[in-house]
């Protein structure tokens, strides 16, 4: 029995093989230049010497394969679920049923996540344009690289 795959799971994987790899790409490059950055900064003797903290050990672990899968794997499930995810399904911009109620902040000055989306909602049931926030830059350079939804703030 064969399985034949819908439009949505063909955007997925798309997005996922063409974006992601390249998301994955650069945040893992950017790892490595701020590992070379506390390597330099720990050979000219900028970074404070702390008996319980040894940088050159955390930069070695750093730049471990074990240490960059685990990176790798992170910036594939940030990918997923930021550009990959039609509807913004689980996160803060999932579409809501009925207008929120104003939230104050929790301690008169924290923020949690009811209160970040009832300011983000405002009256409206969705901040969504075409599976993208409404107020996201660079939604067309995003869909040419292969983004399928934007799941983030600017």
């Amino acid at each position: 029995m064969s399985l034949r795959k819908t439009k949505k799971n063909k955007d997925s994987d798309v997005c996922e093989n063409k974006f992601c790899k390249e998301y994955v790409k650069r945040g893992v490059k950017s790892a490595l230049l701020i590992g070379e950055a506390f390597t330099k900064a720990l050979a000219a003797g900028n970074l404070v010497k702390d008996k319980k903290f040894d940088s050159a050990s955390v930069i070695k672990k750093m730049k471990s394969k074990k240490s960059m899968d685990k990176i790798k794997k992170r910036l594939t499930q940030k990918c997923k679920e930021s550009y990959c995810n039609i509807g913004c399904k689980g996160t803060i911009f999932t579409e809501v049923k009925k207008p929120l109620a104003k939230k104050k902040p929790v301690n008169g000055w924290l923020c949690d996540e009811p209160c970040r989306k009832s300011k983000l909602f405002g009256k409206k049931l969705t901040v969504l344009k075409d599976n993208f926030y409404e107020k996201l830059k660079n939604v067309e350079d995003l869909k040419k690289k292969g983004a399928i939804s934007g799941c983030v703030y600017n």
